[in-house]
């Protein structure tokens, strides 16, 4: 769930309607509006006093945004129980690809959940790429776990 359905659902929960909350947080009913269509986020400051006035943390307002991989080299913290699966859908050579430019701590966890696939033989067969397309197969990586 996103940063607007779960205000919207907060809010809802707390039987506020949008200009209340507007009003608690001192912005326009408007504001509050685009926010749960996902059509923006408020800034910091907002965000702490919508946490404080709907009794919730940041994190569960924010858990989806703040749950999103966006830095190919945090992908060995991942739970491989969990993304393993959803990197199964990912063709193989783009899987090769992306392990071509990544740490040893990321080409560990990348076998790991690959650990059928004879990565050496698979970088020898597929030779020497640009980094375009290293960078091209890390990113559907990361758009495959976001997902």
């Amino acid at each position: 769930m996103g940063f607007g359905d779960a205000l919207q659902k907060a809010r809802k929960d707390k039987n506020i309607s949008q200009e209340e909350l507007a009003e608690m947080i001192h912005v326009s009913r408007q504001s509050v509006s685009k926010w749960e269509r996902g059509e923006g986020y408020p800034e910091v400051e907002t965000l702490i006093e919508i946490a404080r006035n709907l009794h919730l943390s940041i994190d569960t307002l924010m858990h989806e945004e703040l749950s999103r991989i966006t830095d190919f080299e945090s992908i060995s913290s991942l739970d491989t129980a969990k993304y393993g699966t959803k990197l199964k859908t990912v063709p193989i050579e783009t899987i090769v690809k992306a392990y071509m430019g990544t740490s040893p701590v990321n080409a560990k966890w990348i076998e790991s959940v690959f650990h059928d696939i004879d990565f050496d033989k698979e970088v020898s067969a597929i030779g020497r790429i640009k980094i375009q397309e290293i960078e091209a197969a890390q990113n559907e990586i990361l758009a495959t776990i976001n997902s």
